[in-house]
C-alpha cells in the first residue's frame, strides 16, 4: 500500500472520531456497552493506522499521542452543553489504544514472518 493511501486511511480514522466526539448530540446507541465499545473500537483503529502510515515512529510515541489526543477529546466533550466527561469512556479509549497497538504488532510480526520465508 502506498504512503499516500496508508496516510489517507489515518486521516479518515482520525476525521470520524474528531467529528463523532465533538458533534453535538452523541451517535445513537442501543445502551452504554456499545458506545464503550465503539471507544474501543474506534481507538484500536486510529492506532493501527497510525503504525500503519507512520511505520517509522516508535510505537511509544505513537501511543503517547493517542493518548493524549483520547484524553483531550473527552475533555472537550465536557465543554458542550449536553457533553460530560466520562471515565469510563476514558478507560474505552485507553484500552482500544493498547488493543490496536497489540494488533498492529501481532500484524507487523506476521508480515516480517512471512516475507522472511518467501526470502523478501
Amino acid at each position: 500500500m502506498s504512503g499516500l493511501l496508508r496516510g489517507l486511511v489515518f486521516f479518515v480514522v482520525l476525521g470520524a472520531i474528531v467529528y463523532s466526539g465533538l458533534r453535538p448530540h452523541a451517535l445513537p446507541v442501543a445502551d452504554d456497552t456499545q458506545n464503550l465499545l465503539l471507544h474501543v473500537l474506534a481507538f484500536a483503529a486510529l492506532v493501527g493506522s497510525a503504525r500503519l502510515a507512520f511505520a517509522s515512529t516508535h510505537a511509544f510515541w505513537t501511543v503517547l499521542y493517542s493518548l493524549i489526543f483520547a484524553l483531550m477529546l473527552e475533555l472537550l466533550q465536557g465543554l458542550f452543553p449536553e457533553g460530560a466527561v466520562s471515565v469510563p469512556a476514558i478507560a474505552a479509549n485507553i484500552l482500544g489504544v493498547f488493543a490496536g497497538l497489540a494488533v498492529a504488532q501481532s500484524v507487523k510480526q506476521l508480515v516480517h514472518r512471512r516475507q522472511a520465508r518467501q526470502g523478501w
